[in-house]
């Protein structure tokens, strides 16, 4: 996990955007900001975690490769999903324990 100093905003105090990288990031400031046990809930897995484990040592083998010295005056970011053309296909997926990170209620 990555060291992440983490510095607030005034409102809400909730952690500055910028200082949020990555993946290790967010569970640091998830750490410092949730109650202790809903942590320990969403940051665990099941009996042994197996299954937590297998999902991260996967997740290990992804890599983002820059293609650098391209031509960019052409990028698009849309492509056709399901017969629909989209041009921004970004999806959120629901969580069922979401409402328990709510802090607004």
């Amino acid at each position: 996990m990555s060291n992440v100093e983490v510095h607030t905003v005034s409102e809400g105090g909730r952690p500055a955007p910028p200082e949020i990288i990555n993946v290790s990031d967010y569970q640091a400031i998830a750490r410092q900001t949730l109650p202790k046990p809903l942590y320990q809930y969403l940051a665990s897995g099941t009996d042994d975690e197996q299954t937590l484990s297998e999902n991260e040592s996967a997740f290990k083998g992804w890599y983002l490769r820059p293609r650098t010295m391209r031509p960019v005056d052409k990028i698009t970011t849309s492509t056709t999903l399901f017969g629909q053309r989209m041009d921004l296909p970004v999806f959120i997926s629901p969580a069922g324990v979401h409402a328990l990170c709510e802090t607004e209620h």
